[in-house]
């Protein structure tokens, strides 16, 4: 059986629910189990807890053979202590109750090799900063290591920003600042930066997990085309029926402010890493896991988007994303999501469960259009650059 840490969470909730219509069986883990009774399935399993609570992580292990883990503080700001518990402390508990289980996929972030400089096709050979940008990178850098380390069946996967229907974090973040006549773009905004369809990124741990290549290898995995940052933005703002109106700052503005925010302990929210992020050109190469695991993104930018503008409309508007859902708050944005993944969802629908090829192992989920997909993925300037 399949587990699944963090499937309240956005990537988590996509991948249960992909596993639910796949007709597969899954174990998770979450502190409180009425958050999924939206889900309504036989299929899923319920472990209640945390990562601190030895005796439920023992129980969520119990007969699994592949553990996918999502859940983390995911963050650009806070104290040192407060990630280590969940995103170090919390996976290194995780890794010993798992001893047992066979494979071992780690959701990390590409904000653990970040540094406040310009990065352009990067790969894994890219080594781990001495300056860290943010105290989550560093947790995800050291949780990383501790999974390779502990693990002999872990994978790391490195998405960047991952987006998509369902995001209930950084697409919120998003709406309540241009709700409120306040984002501003540090720059032009014209610097490139990778994303990654949640869609994409499910695809890929379970590519992951089922190929023994993957055993003790790190991967990066996105979408098939960098963009600049600013136009990225417009477009999240289309597809929720917002006007795509971002001010601008000079950058030199935008680090100053950040230092003295900084030193107010952050009223502002203007981090040195989220001026990082919005100025900084940031590409990586994902020629590894196609390499290795035969990985091509499924969902492309423009039908992601479209489903994008469906779930907003479902689950009530921008307003309603906007408020978000922290500490189990606005269950009714969670109960519409869920039935918008599990009923709605195009992307999803006539979904096929994973078949078995020759050598034993087992392809990834595809649509029903995977030639045309391929030809795609071969035909992208991104890849096509990578592979020169």
């Amino acid at each position: 059986m399949q587990g699944i840490t963090g499937a309240t969470g956005f990537v988590g909730l996509y991948h249960v629910v992909m596993a639910l219509r796949a007709g597969e069986e899954v174990k998770v883990l979450v502190r409180d189990a009425r958050v999924l009774a939206p889900l309504r399935s036989e299929k899923l399993h319920i472990i209640e807890g945390d990562l601190a609570d030895t005796a439920a992580l023992d129980a969520f292990c119990e007969g699994l053979d592949t553990c996918y883990h999502y859940a983390a503080r995911a963050n650009f700001k806070g104290d040192w202590k407060r990630f280590e518990e969940v995103n170090l402390k919390g996976t290194e508990a995780l890794l010993r109750a798992a001893a047992k289980v066979d494979r071992f996929i780690f959701c990390s972030s590409y904000s653990s090799v970040l540094r406040d400089v310009h990065r352009h096709e990067a790969d894994e050979t890219l080594p781990y900063p001495r300056r860290f940008l943010d105290n989550y990178g560093k947790s995800k850098a050291l949780a990383e290591q501790a999974c390779l380390r502990l693990h002999p069946g872990a994978t790391v996967m490195r998405p960047p920003w991952t987006w998509g229907a369902g995001d209930t974090n950084n697409l919120a973040a998003l709406l309540r600042a241009h709700q409120n006549g306040q984002l501003r773009m540090a720059g032009d905004g014209l610097n490139l930066v990778e994303t990654v369809h949640v869609q994409n990124v499910v695809n890929a741990c379970i590519l992951a997990a089922r190929d023994d290549a993957a055993r003790g290898q790190v991967y990066f995995v996105t979408d098939d085309e960098p963009l600049p940052y600013k136009h990225f933005c417009q477009q999240l703002l289309q597809s929720c029926a917002l006007p795509p109106t971002i001010k601008t700052m000079p950058q030199s503005i935008a680090r100053l402010l950040a230092k003295v925010d900084g030193l107010a302990g952050n009223p502002l929210g203007m981090t040195r890493s989220a001026i990082s992020y919005m100025s900084r050109t940031k590409t990586f190469s994902d020629a590894k896991i196609r390499a290795h695991l035969g990985y091509a993104p499924e969902t492309d930018r423009a039908d992601g988007l479209a489903d994008l503008r469906r779930w907003v409309d479902h689950v009530g508007g921008p307003a309603q994303i906007g408020v978000g859902r922290r500490r189990g708050a606005n269950s009714d944005l969670m109960e519409r999501t869920c039935d918008y993944l599990m009923q709605q969802t195009p992307l999803l629908k006539s979904r096929p469960l994973m078949r078995p090829v020759d050598d034993g192992r087992c392809t990834a989920l595809r649509l029903s259009t995977p030639v045309a997909a391929s030809s795609k993925s071969l035909n992208g300037r991104k890849t096509a650059r990578r592979a020169a």
